[in-house]
């Protein structure tokens, strides 16, 4: 069976650090724990507000899994 590909959003203001860990994009939040979420199930990943670090980190997202699309929103 398979998992059916998901969006992540990440709200830039909270975000601790964006980092590449193997197969899995890892987000860590400010006062949270680290979550790793896999390239193979992300479809989409949306950004909101200004991202400081972790561009590159993106990029290479969307290097890996040229189905994942990026994109950027500067609402805050």
């Amino acid at each position: 069976m398979d998992t059916p590909a998901t969006c992540l959003v990440i709200d830039a203001r909270k975000l601790e650090s964006l980092t590449v860990d193997g197969p899995a994009l890892k987000v860590t939040m400010r006062s949270q724990s680290a979550r790793l979420f896999p390239f193979r199930r992300l479809s989409r990943v949306h950004v909101v507000g200004a991202i400081r670090d972790g561009i590159d980190t993106l990029l290479q997202c969307a290097e890996r899994q040229t189905d994942t699309e990026c994109h950027f929103y500067d609402w805050i």
